[in-house]
């Protein structure tokens, strides 16, 4: 629920995310609750972070990187924190970041070459603070 109440705060403060279609998110999944649940969530936050310290910091992650071990197994998660990246795939959890997100309408034939570069060029210059790879080949070879 944590990505979830981000999208919401979000679209209150960011014009651009108000008109935002999130239909095709789904409904958002309500994670486990209790002592050892929310224990299972910090362990894998602090990890990611590297810190002890419990400012929220890729708690979005933690949560579904938890949720995803424990309800779902299979799914996939999808961000541009490249530490909860990694963390995820080596608990072999399918994990994706914008690039490849972006790679997939053009591997469908939806976007030609270099539109989704661009896309994430026109991202970055708008504050997302997306990694932008170093060109379009990275996206569309």
């Amino acid at each position: 629920m944590v990505v979830a109440d981000e999208l919401r705060r979000g679209a209150r403060s960011e014009k651009y995310l108000q008109d935002l279609d999130t239909g095709w998110l789904g409904v958002p999944k309500e994670p486990p609750t209790g002592p050892e649940h929310l224990a299972g969530v910090q362990r894998i936050r602090r990890a990611i972070t590297g810190s002890t310290r419990d400012y929220g910091d890729s708690l979005g992650e933690a949560e579904t990187i938890y949720y995803i071990e424990t309800c779902a197994p299979g799914s996939m998660l999808v961000t541009d924190d490249r530490a909860a990246l990694d963390m995820a795939r080596n608990r072999e959890i399918r994990a994706y970041n914008t690039p490849w997100v972006l790679g997939e309408p053009y591997r469908a034939g939806q976007l030609t070459c270099p539109e989704p570069y661009d896309l994430m060029l026109a991202m970055n210059d708008n504050g997302r603070h997306v990694r932008v790879p170093s060109d379009h080949a990275r996206i569309c070879p």
